[in-house]
This record gives structure tokens, C-alpha cells and sequence, in this order.
């Protein structure tokens, strides 16, 4: 098994960079990792990535 996974992360409007991480090398007791075969996007992800973020913010608080 893999030392990473990889994430599609939203840096910016029209940014949209996959990007590698290390996997969590424990869990909490409530925390699940989860294997992504498949993804779907909807309207409202494409409208986040090509002109402003609505629902996720960009930047952290």
C-alpha cells in the first residue's frame, strides 16, 4: 500500500491542482479513510472552480 494519496485541492478561481499527501499513519477512534474509485461533479463544482468559491472557502480562517 501507498505512503500517499492524492487530493483534488482548490488553491484559487480556476486553480484546481491534485496534489499528494501522506496517508494518516493512525486514525482516531470515530476517524474512516476511504478508497475513491470514482467521482462525479456536479454544476455547482464546476461554478466553484470558474468564478468564486460559494460554498467551500479558499482560504483557511
Amino acid at each position: 500500500m501507498s505512503a500517499t494519496m492524492r487530493a483534488a485541492v482548490l488553491h484559487d478561481i480556476k486553480d484546481l491542482r491534485v496534489e499528494d499527501f501522506p496517508k494518516p499513519s493512525t486514525l482516531a477512534p470515530n476517524d474512516v479513510l476511504v478508497h475513491v474509485k470514482y467521482n462525479g461533479l456536479c454544476g455547482t463544482d464546476a461554478s466553484e472552480y470558474a468564478k468564486s468559491s460559494m460554498m467551500v472557502p479558499l482560504k483557511n480562517p
